[in-house]
C-alpha cells in the first residue's frame, strides 16, 4: 500500500518491505522482525549456535541458520540496509531527498517505468536528459544509459547502483509498476493530497516536460498533453494540474488536453532538484 505521509518512517519502511516476496511461511514483515529478534538475541549470547537460538526464540532452525552461523539475512533486510545507508528513509516534507524522490516518482508516471525486477527506467530526450541525470546523481545512484544507439527507440537512464532498491522505494511512495496503458488502473500518489505546494509543483512540472508537446503556433494553448491512460486517471491528472496552477485554464477533453498560456508558463520548465539529496552521514 503506497504511503500517504512519507515522513512517517515506520510506515514507509513497512511499505518498502512489503514489496518483497518470500518462499517462507512467514511474510516479509515477519521475517524482518524475526531477523531483528535473532540479531538482538545473539548480540547478548554470542556463543550460541543456530540450534540453541532457534530453540530459545521458538523459530525454525532452517530459517535462521544462515543468520546465526553465516552472513545470511532476508532479502528485505538487505534492501532496507542499502536504503538506510543512502538516507532514503530519513524524509521530511522539506528534505532534499524527498524532493528528488518526488521528481523520480513523477518521472515513472510520465516518462518511465519500473520493470518486473524492480529496476526503474527514465525515458529521456535531448531536452530532459540533464534533468533525469541530475535527479539520479542527487539521489546517489548515478545513471547508466540504454538504447542510445537505437534510432527507433528512446534513450533510457537507469540507476547505476541500488537500482531495484530505489525502484521498490518509488513504488512504496506510489509510483506504478509495469506497463501503463488505457487499460491500466492508475492513481496519483497519496502523498500529493496533503503534501506541500513545492512537491506538487515539482511533480506537475516533471509530468509536463515529459508528456507535453509544444505548439508554438498556438500561443493561447502552447502545450498539449496526449496520452493513453484510463479515463479516471486522465481526469485525476487534469484536476491535479488545474489545482497546481491555481485554476489556470486547462482546455480540451481526455485523452488530449492543452495548457493555457499562463499554465504553460508556470509548468513547462524543469522541476527544482535541490542539492544534498542524500545525507552522507547516513552512509
Amino acid at each position: 500500500m503506497p504511503v500517504s505521509h512519507p515522513p512517517d518512517t515506520d510506515t514507509l519502511i513497512q511499505a518498502f518491505i512489503e514489496t518483497y516476496k518470500t518462499s517462507s511461511e512467514a511474510t516479509p514483515v515477519e521475517l524482518v522482525r524475526q531477523y531483528h529478534e535473532v540479531t538482538k538475541y545473539t548480540a547478548k549470547n554470542p556463543n550460541k549456535g543456530s540450534t540453541a537460538v532457534a530453540s530459545a526464540l521458538n523459530l525454525p532452525r532452517s530459517r535462521i541458520r544462515s543468520w546465526v552461523d553465516g552472513d545470511g539475512r532476508p532479502d528485505a533486510v538487505r534492501g532496507m540496509q542499502k536504503a538506510q545507508r543512502n538516507g532514503w528513509f530519513n524524509l521530511d516534507w522539506d528534505s532534499p531527498t524527498l524532493q528528488t524522490l518526488n521528481v523520480l516518482v513523477a518521472w515513472i508516471f510520465s516518462g518511465g517505468s519500473i520493470n518486473d525486477n524492480w529496476v526503474p527506467a527514465l525515458t529521456v530526450t535531448d531536452e530532459t536528459r540533464s534533468v533525469a541525470t541530475e535527479a539520479l546523481d542527487r539521489i546517489g545512484t548515478g545513471s547508466v544509459a540504454f538504447r542510445e544507439a537505437d534510432d527507433g527507440r528512446a534513450t533510457e537512464l537507469r540507476p547505476a547502483t541500488d537500482a531495484s532498491v530505489l525502484g521498490r522505494l518509488l513504488y512504496a511512495l506510489g509510483a506504478p509498476k509495469g506497463v501503463k496503458s488505457s487499460e491500466t488502473p492508475l492513481s496519483l500518489p497519496l502523498y500529493l493530497l496533503n503534501g506541500p505546494e513545492h512537491l506538487r509543483l515539482a511533480f506537475a512540472r516533471t509530468y509536463v516536460i515529459n508528456r507535453g508537446t509544444k505548439r508554438p503556433d498556438r500561443p493561447q494553448s502552447p502545450v498539449q498533453i496526449a496520452e493513453e491512460r484510463d479515463t479516471e486517471f486522465q481526469q485525476e491528472i487534469r484536476t491535479f494540474i488545474q489545482s497546481v496552477t491555481n485554476g489556470q485554464a486547462v482546455h480540451g477533453d481526455a485523452p488530449s488536453w492543452r495548457l493555457s498560456a499562463a499554465a504553460a508558463y508556470q509548468l513547462d520548465q524543469p522541476p527544482d532538484i535541490p542539492d544534498g539529496s542524500t545525507d552522507d552521514t547516513d552512509r
